[in-house]
């Protein structure tokens, strides 16, 4: 019986970890589940708070006051800005989230686009991890089917 070694870190080399420069500090950020579920969370949270902004239409149109209204998508906005920069520390650190949100001057467009960085570069990780799957299948196959000598 023979022995088949196969390193398979070798052949897969993956790399989950990224440098990132952000509001003037340096990360390095792994991109795994807990990421991916922290932006998960995050998208649900946000998309929980448009559903209900949506409930309200009718109450916001036809019985708030101009008063409540403001209070009402301050309130929201509030919300919405407590997530993303919760989802932000659980990210970078504790704290991070709003020392992030003020060196941009506290804006919460740049939040966003950061969150959404962060989302775009953990699809690409994802898919350079199907390519290493793809190359892994394609290897294997061609073992198989390599034209053998005689």
């Amino acid at each position: 019986m023979s022995i088949i070694n196969l390193d398979l870190d070798a052949k897969f080399a993956f790399d989950f970890k990224r440098r990132v420069i952000i509001a003037g500090h340096k990360y390095v950020i792994s991109f795994n589940d807990k990421l991916d579920t922290t932006l998960k969370d995050l998208d649900l949270d946000v998309q929980g708070l448009a559903e209900n902004l949506n409930k309200q239409s009718d109450k916001f149109e036809q019985e708030m006051t101009v008063d409540d209204r403001k209070q009402y998508i301050h309130q929201v906005n509030q919300q919405a800005q407590e997530r993303v920069l919760a989802s932000l520390d659980a990210i970078f650190g504790d704290g991070e989230g709003q020392r992030i949100y003020d060196y941009y001057d506290q804006s919460m467009y740049a939040m966003v686009r950061i969150v959404e960085v962060l989302r775009d570069t953990l699809a690409k990780i994802n898919g350079e991890k199907r390519d290493n799957d793809a190359a892994k299948h394609q290897a294997r196959k061609q073992s198989y089917t390599r034209k053998r000598r005689r």
